[in-house]
Order: C-alpha cells, then sequence, then structure tokens
C-alpha cells in the first residue's frame, strides 16, 4: 500500500489560452461579469503581457515502501492568470485553486485505482513548480 505524503503540482503555460480569454470576452458581451471595467483593465494588462494564463497539472506524491517516491495522477486545472507583478504570490494563487480542485484529482486518483479521500488530499502539503517557460515569461521585466 501506497502512502500519498504530498500534492505536487506542476504550472505550465496553458496550451490553449484563446479559450480562457474568449470566455471572458463572451462574459462581458453578455453582462456576466460583475465589475466589467476591471475585466476590461485586466484583458488589456493580458494583451500588454502582464499575466500569462498557465494550466496546473495536480498528481500526488507517494512512498512506496523500498520504491521510494513516485508520482500518480494528472488533473489539470486549466485558465489560471499568473501575475508577472505578484511574484511569490502566483504560487500561493496555485495553492488556492488547488484547494478549489481536489475532487478533480480525487477522481483522476479513483480511475487509476487509487482511492484516497477527500479529507486526506486536503490535509496534505502541495508543492507547486512553475515550468521555466512560465517562470521565464513572470520573470521578464516590464
Amino acid at each position: 500500500m501506497a502512502d500519498v505524503v504530498r500534492i505536487a503540482v506542476r504550472a505550465a503555460l496553458d496550451h490553449d489560452p484563446e479559450r480562457e480569454i474568449e470566455t471572458w470576452r463572451h462574459d462581458l458581451e453578455r453582462g456576466a461579469i460583475d465589475d466589467p471595467e476591471e475585466t476590461r483593465a485586466r484583458l488589456r494588462a493580458l494583451e500588454r503581457g502582464e499575466y500569462s494564463i498557465a494550466e496546473l497539472h495536480l498528481s500526488a506524491e507517494l512512498m512506496q515502501g523500498s520504491n521510494g517516491l513516485t508520482r500518480r495522477g494528472d488533473a489539470v486545472v486549466s485558465g489560471c492568470w499568473f501575475s508577472r507583478a505578484l511574484g511569490d504570490e502566483n504560487i500561493r494563487h496555485a495553492r488556492e485553486l488547488v484547494k478549489e480542485h481536489l475532487e478533480d484529482l480525487r477522481q483522476d486518483l479513483a480511475v487509476r485505482g487509487l482511492d484516497v479521500d477527500i479529507e486526506e488530499l486536503a490535509s496534505l502539503p502541495i508543492r507547486v513548480r512553475l515550468e521555466d517557460s512560465l517562470a521565464m515569461t513572470l520573470d521578464r521585466g516590464f
């Protein structure tokens, strides 16, 4: 039996950022946004390169006896906005998004034959690693 020791998150540039942008634009057009001016400002900031749209790949890291640490699962959270101005706050934001999507990870693990209780997942530490392409995008100066 394997023990889940933490949640590992690989943050990467979203492979289809236009999907997220189009959703926001569509919501603006139909009046489904609480603060349209803030949303327009955010979309303009995205165009200026102040934001990057990322996707989070969630997996569970397991300790399997003498086999050591292994990783299982690949639940994906797409459409995550990361800001160049926020630095480490992006990691905090990613952790919050992970907590909102623990059920997705639990279901993905169940499909792979690993039954983990949602409360157990919620109690685990979360390690976020930015892929180089996302990290470089966020590190660029204004």
